[in-house]
């Protein structure tokens, strides 16, 4: 289906999107005769209608409203209902060069060791010329060495990746946090009955069962002393398929004090895998001193490609305060 949009829409209709509006190059192959139109089309405040005439790579004529357009290109600020008919040269372009690339294959991401006393070690990786360390999500440090010594003292979020000779980036590590002892965590039976499953290795008294039917509007409150910004997520399992395929992840939305704040993401972590917990994803939240309520909704935007199954058990929430935020 996306292969099939990006034909009409990128090729066909030769729409090109950047940031300040629409760039129009079609590709029409001499087979495809005829004139060919994309009606109400929505495109930010606009609703355009783009008929394409004639066949080839070159445009002979483009115009908007019955007016030239110049450089074949809509601004981004346009807006009402419009008429885009471009008319091609009706030349073969099956001769045309292309430009083939062989094939490279990245590096296998690093995988780290230990983050013990200050220091982050991983293994080393074969054919990497350097290493890139990211902090928080960027990349901040290149080292051609396996250790890495930093001095953070703040909740802080570390990834490595390898990098070859020819500058390609591999995937990066398994994130790692450190100097989290300033956590504060609630266990998510305080906001809802604990399921009695048979699974194990949870922390509590418990976990909460989330499904399509039950504890689709999950409420807990939370105390914190201070107010201001914090890093939330939460402790999950999801063992209702492989972690590559079945289109099983868990969705929620986030509400803070009745605010909407996001989505929450609990992928499967393995066929059966109950048992098996780690942490979603992070939504850095504004939270006042004294109670808080939070709020998972399972709202229609929540649905998974799967549909009948969108399941995860909840068993901890984390908060972690940003320093001077």
């Amino acid at each position: 289906m996306a292969g099939n949009l990006a034909m009409v829409h990128r090729v066909f209709m030769g729409m090109q999107f950047e940031p300040a509006g629409i760039r129009f190059a079609p590709a029409v192959p001499a087979a495809y005769t005829g004139s060919k139109t994309l009606s109400n089309f929505k495109y930010r405040q606009a609703v355009l209608s783009i008929t394409v005439e004639g066949t080839g790579n070159v445009i002979e004529s483009i115009s908007l409203d019955g007016q030239p357009l110049p450089n074949a290109f809509v601004p981004a600020t346009i807006s009402g209902a419009h008429s885009i008919v471009i008319k091609m040269n009706n030349q073969p372009f099956d001769k045309d060069g292309i430009q083939l690339k062989g094939n490279h294959f990245s590096l296998p991401e690093p995988a780290l060791l230990s983050s013990s006393n200050n220091t982050l070690r991983w293994k080393p990786v074969k054919g990497a010329k350097h290493y890139l360390i990211y902090r928080n999500g960027v990349a901040r440090h290149q080292t051609t060495d396996t250790v890495f010594q930093f001095a953070d003292t703040a909740p802080t979020e570390f990834k490595i990746a390898a990098v070859d000779k020819d500058g390609y980036t591999s995937f990066t590590s398994e994130p790692v946090m450190v100097n989290m002892q300033a956590r504060l965590t609630v266990e998510a039976e305080q906001g809802a009955a604990a399921a009695t499953l048979g699974y194990v290795n949870y922390s509590g008294g418990g976990y909460v069962a989330l499904t399509i039917s039950s504890n689709t509007r999950y409420k807990i409150s939370i105390n914190v002393a201070e107010a201001g910004n914090y890093w939330l997520d939460v402790r999950y399992s999801n063992g209702s398929g492989p972690w590559n395929t079945d289109n099983k992840c868990a969705l929620r939305s986030l509400y803070v004090n009745g605010t909407y704040s996001g989505s929450l993401i609990l992928p499967q972590r393995g066929k059966d895998e109950w048992s098996d917990w780690g942490y979603s994803n992070a939504r850095m939240v504004a939270l006042q001193a004294g109670a808080n309520t939070l709020e998972l909704v399972l709202e229609p935007w929540n649905t998974n490609m799967n549909v009948d199954v969108n399941t995860a058990m909840l068993d901890q929430w984390r908060l972690i305060r940003v320093p001077g935020k």
